[in-house]
């Protein structure tokens, strides 16, 4: 298994710059909506929209049947949580039950529900302000507690693609290994900051997928700071990164090496 410390100690101590670009596209999202209702569904929708391929049809009778629901199934975690599962008792983790409740809905999968709740957490944990749910359990004891899970997507499998010799992994082998090498909770999301990072340093997609600074993806995020100095900072920092990346790829390639030829 690779060694993925210095990945983590980079995203941990350069956290701030995908947190700040965080903050201003989530008090974009719920800025003028004061209901909870109105609030769930608007992350719910922003969330879905990032799925490559929907079936409008599957996620059409989830949005009626989300729509139709009282005010008071939105207005905390576990009431809502209870009517997404049919069940009469939110189960006692909350971030895995609604993760398995959402990913039990056509139209939702494991990425998408993953980011759900990792958008939730998000929320409450930086904008506690804005968090529709004040009773929302972010600290670092309850989130140690819960089976959290990281959005892998296209981006995050090319990563751990590179970085294990060419071996393509998927949404649970990735989550398994960060998991092995990490501990649960707070420190568990910081992983998906490895979304921010490798968006901003892949150039290409599919097979011609290669990793370099890639200026016009990050100028074309909205909620990025766009000044001078600051852009030059993450050019220099998402360089840091491929080198990281690079520097991991054939240690990683010696540990499938060895591991084949037993």
């Amino acid at each position: 298994m690779p060694d993925l410390s210095k990945i983590y100690d980079f995203l941990k101590e350069n956290s701030h710059f995908n947190r700040d670009f965080q903050l201003k596209s989530d008090r974009a999202l719920l800025s003028g909506l004061s209901s909870s209702k109105d609030q769930v569904i608007r992350v719910l929708y922003a969330v879905l929209e990032t799925k490559a391929a929907q079936r409008l049809d599957d996620t059409a009778e989830f949005w009626r049947e989300l729509c139709s629901w009282p005010e008071v199934c939105f207005e905390s975690l576990d009431n809502f949580v209870s009517k997404l599962a049919g069940v009469e008792r939110c189960p006692d983790d909350r971030w895995c039950g609604l993760y398995a409740a959402l990913k039990s809905k056509d139209g939702w999968g494991p990425k998408t529900s993953a980011l759900l709740v990792k958008h939730f957490i998000r929320i409450a944990l930086n904008n506690p302000e804005m968090s529709f749910w004040k009773s929302c359990p972010v600290d670092q004891k309850s989130l140690e507690q819960s089976t959290l899970y990281i959005p892998v997507d296209a981006v995050i499998l090319s990563i751990f693609e590179y970085i294990n010799g060419g071996v393509r992994g998927n949404f649970s082998s990735v989550n398994e290994h960060i998991k092995n090498a990490n501990d649960k909770g707070a420190d568990l999301l910081l992983w998906d900051d490895l979304w921010f990072w490798g968006f901003i340093t892949q150039v290409g997609g599919g097979a011609n997928r290669r990793m370099e600074w890639n200026p016009s993806k990050y100028w074309c995020l909205w909620g990025t700071a766009k000044d001078e100095e600051t852009v030059k900072d993450i050019e220099e920092k998402a360089k840091e990164f491929i080198q990281i990346i690079t520097q991991a790829a054939p240690a990683v390639a010696v540990v499938s090496d060895i591991e084949s030829s037993r």
